[in-house]
């Protein structure tokens, strides 16, 4: 897994994209996460993922 998106911070909340991939090119997986902080902690995390297309070999 990993990030691959700059970390967007409008206020009080964060965003970021991700992807997910298996070692042997299998479904991958892709999202934003999205959090909320609160006194500098996060106390809430919405996630929005849904598979793409395996990459090409």
């Amino acid at each position: 897994m990993v990030r691959c998106s700059a970390v967007d911070m409008p206020d009080e909340w964060a965003r970021y994209q991700w992807v997910f991939t298996t070692p042997d090119g299998g479904p991958r997986l892709a999202g934003t996460d999205v959090v909320h902080l609160r006194r500098s902690l996060i106390d809430q995390i919405i996630v929005f993922a849904g598979e793409i297309e395996p990459s090409a070999p």
